[in-house]
């Protein structure tokens, strides 16, 4: 039983959620770039607009593909005197099937960016959100 428990956390620990600090610190690593590097990056924003004499960009998605995230699934069977214990794993095609993610860039009069906010599903923000290798 010990063993089985053991399997069992580790299935779970296997398919834990990107932590929101991880998709900030992402995000951070953007924030000074032009706004042309952010657009070469992330693509153009789906929405533009100017707020308390600041510029901002937006970018919003909503995953829609089909199937579900990974499962797990533990089985206890008898008969005939006996007893089965099975453990399965299972990913669904296409991934989770509903992220969205909302994400902001605000821009200083030089049209760098000084500050970006997301909102939504941490694991389907950093899938979005491209690493920051260098320059900008």
């Amino acid at each position: 039983m010990r063993v089985l428990l053991g399997v069992v956390s580790l299935g779970l620990t296997a398919c834990a959620s990107v932590q929101p600090a991880h998709v900030d610190a992402r995000m951070q690593a953007w924030e000074g770039v032009h706004i042309e590097t952010l657009m070469d990056a992330w693509g153009p924003p789906d929405r533009e607009y100017e707020a308390a004499g600041r510029q901002f960009f937006s970018w919003s998605s909503q995953r829609r593909e089909r199937g579900g995230g990974p499962t797990m699934g533990v089985g206890v069977g008898g008969g005939g005197g006996h007893v089965g214990v099975s453990v399965g794993t299972l990913f669904g095609l296409g991934g989770g099937g509903g992220g969205v993610c909302t994400r902001s860039a605000e821009l200083d009069q030089d049209g760098r960016v000084v500050r970006l906010r997301w909102n939504g599903d941490p694991d389907y923000c950093d899938k979005l959100t491209p690493r920051r290798t260098s320059g900008g």
